[in-house]
C-alpha cells in the first residue's frame, strides 16, 4: 500500500504457503511452497514495483 491506496500487485508465487521470510533493504525473500514434490522454492520481490523472481506457482 502506498499513500494514495494500492501501490503495485505481484503475481501468484505459492501453491500454498510461505517461509522463512525476510526483509533486506527493497526486498522481500522467502520461501514458496509447492504440493508437487513436496518442496519449497525461492523467491524474491522488489518492494518498489511488485516484481518478483522464482516462487513455486508458474501457473496462468
Amino acid at each position: 500500500m502506498g499513500a494514495s491506496g494500492l501501490a503495485w500487485k505481484t503475481r501468484r508465487l505459492s501453491w500454498d504457503g510461505f517461509r522463512e521470510l525476510r526483509v533486506a533493504g527493497s526486498s522481500l525473500f522467502g520461501e514458496a511452497y509447492t504440493p508437487m514434490g513436496d518442496s519449497w522454492h525461492e523467491f524474491e520481490v522488489d518492494l518498489e514495483t511488485g516484481e518478483a523472481v522464482g516462487g513455486s506457482y508458474n501457473g496462468p
